[in-house]
């Protein structure tokens, strides 16, 4: 058998001014998201909390502490562990994240013992962040743009108990319930309502969390996905002169059944 190799090009991406680099972190460093200085561009985030007092609490340090930026681990290597620039409207996503108690709900320790020691438990769990998540949708005088789920380690290890992985959780699925995955149904209910929210544990925000990444990688990523989940667009593959704007990606599921995809530039 005859075994051709190729080597895929790194896709150039567009940021703000239309300025092109290879890296993500350090186009938006850079150059700022793709509509900065537009009339398009996303300046400001309502950042809706929910959790109980402690994660809400600790999460609210925890931005304090990315606000301010936070350095890289590695100044030998900065391209592999870049420093987060912080979270003022000249720097980094040029973007102003915001907080407000009007926006937060708290889900108090009492609620979450309930429903850990209830049969159905991650549904239960599910359904009891999700009436704080749409509550904060429907009641606040200026809706949030994006709700942080801020569940505690109690809630983890009912929902994942095997959480050794180094993402904030939203992509494992869950080990109880027969099946049922604790972000996946929380989700499915918010799309419901138009609610829109980024799940995170303790551990990311967790100034001696162990097993994670970088405390600025983990800013980096949570920033940019709170920023994206906002409507913000940080970046955009680049279009070459009489590239084509569509992809069309075919494949087929084990049991035989072919489908295609397709994205649009």
């Amino acid at each position: 058998m005859n075994w051709t190799t190729t080597v895929i090009s790194e896709p150039i991406l567009s940021f703000g001014g239309g300025q092109c680099s290879y890296d993500i972190r350090e186009g938006i460093q850079n150059f700022g998201p793709v509509d900065v200085g537009s009339p398009r561009a996303l300046t400001s985030i309502r950042i809706g909390l929910v959790g109980t007092p402690k994660t809400i609490a600790a999460f609210r340090e925890w931005m304090k502490v990315c606000d301010a930026g936070i350095p890289g681990i590695d100044a030998a290597n900065p391209n592999m562990h870049p420093a987060f620039p912080g979270l003022s409207a000249d720097v980094g996503l040029r973007c102003s994240f915001l907080t407000d108690q009007s926006w937060e709900s708290v889900v108090t320790e009492a609620e979450i013992k309930a429903e850990v020691s209830s049969a159905g438990a991650v549904v239960g769990l599910a359904n009891l962040f999700h009436k704080r998540i749409v509550a904060l949708y429907e009641e606040a005088s200026a809706r949030p743009n994006v709700v942080v789920c801020l569940p505690n380690d109690a809630v983890r290890k009912v929902v994942k108990p095997r959480f050794d992985d180094e993402d904030d959780g939203e992509l494992a699925a869950d080990d109880s319930d027969k099946g049922v995955d604790f972000h996946d149904y929380l989700k499915g209910l918010c799309l419901q309502r138009g609610a829109v929210f980024q799940l995170i544990w303790p551990r990311t925000y967790s100034a001696n969390a162990k097993g994670v990444q970088d405390p600025a990688t983990r800013a980096w990523n949570l920033f940019g996905a709170l920023f994206y989940k906002a409507g913000g667009i940080p970046w955009k593959l680049e279009k070459t002169p009489g590239g084509h704007s569509t992809c069309y990606v075919a494949f087929r599921s084990p049991d035989g059944l072919r489908a295609m995809l397709s994205t649009h530039a």
